[in-house]
């Protein structure tokens, strides 16, 4: 009987050393999404894909300019998705929290109000102004919002976190993607 329990411990060792491993090569292949840093330091802008789908690869992107959407990254590609609906009477939606890729409370997500500062596991990120003009935006700067113009006929993009020609659908490649 002691030599099933010597058996299957051994085995799960294996099993953990295996699985450990796969995960720190993963690891590394995703940091391209975050622009070479760590994935707490950066909000991703775009959707990769590696050639494998994997069940911890999967990124969210903040829609350009509602906060109660996102894109759920499939293969390369955005699939628009609604944030659910919360309380009885108010029929509010969530708001996508960039930092932990989730739907979350409005007053926590930091999609309208600056979030923390990086010291505290915060990344430096930039939010849609209020009005109905594309071009304004806020830059949050150690919590506090500094508001900011996206110039010659741009529009702020939440999800490329810049300035581009056209936001719709979430798209930030390289031609059109222009940082501030």
């Amino acid at each position: 009987m002691k030599g099933i329990y010597v058996i299957a411990i051994a085995f799960l060792a294996c099993w953990s050393v295996i699985t450990a491993n796969e995960n720190s090569d993963q690891d590394k292949s995703e940091r391209s999404v975050f622009e070479g840093k760590q994935p707490s330091d950066e909000i991703p802008t775009r959707c990769l894909f590696h050639g494998k789908p994997s069940i911890n690869s999967t990124i969210h992107l903040a829609h350009e300019n509602d906060c109660t959407k996102y894109y759920k990254c499939f293969m390369s590609k955005r699939v628009e998705i609604e944030c659910p609906i919360f309380g009885k009477r108010e029929k509010r939606k969530l708001h996508f929290n960039t930092k932990e890729q989730v739907c979350d409370w409005p007053w926590h997500a930091g999609c309208t109000n600056c979030p923390g500062n990086p010291e505290n596991g915060y990344p430096q990120t930039k939010i849609s102004h209020e009005t109905d003009d594309c071009n304004l935006y806020y830059e949050c700067i150690d919590g506090e919002k500094h508001i900011r113009r996206c110039l010659n006929g741009l529009c702020f993009s939440r999800t490329c976190q810049a300035c581009v020609q056209n936001r719709a659908g979430g798209n930030c490649d390289s031609s059109d993607h222009h940082r501030k």
